[in-house]
């Protein structure tokens, strides 16, 4: 799992809204979900990662609230336009994965 991954499955199994923030291990954006609330909550790694993409493809780590009014630094443009491309093919792959998941629990369904 990574930051995507978790944000994206609250956002469609609980509602509430997705944030999108600078992360603290590259330059590339973090995806939090706040809840119907205002509560906001994320998914990350104990410690520092060994290399950065090991974030792109899952690690293991933990779900934490973060707390009102922590402060994140600015998201450079260049690395907002990257990211942004790696979260859109990293969500399209998520997308995928939750329909064929969905697909086989029907087709399951209709030979029982």
């Amino acid at each position: 799992m990574n930051c995507l991954d978790y944000a994206l499955t609250k956002w469609v199994e609980e509602g509430g809204g997705l944030l999108f923030v600078s992360s603290d291990h590259w330059c590339i954006p973090h995806v939090q979900h706040r809840d119907d609330y205002g509560i906001v909550t994320e998914y990350k790694p104990p410690g520092k990662l060994k290399a950065p993409w090991y974030s792109l493809f899952g690690f293991s780590g933990n779900i934490r609230k973060v707390e009102h009014g922590e402060r994140r630094r600015p998201q450079k443009i260049l690395c907002l336009f990257v990211g942004t491309c790696i979260l859109f093919v990293l969500g399209g792959i998520w997308l995928i994965n939750r329909i064929y998941d969905y697909l086989k629990k029907k087709f399951v369904l209709m030979l029982k």
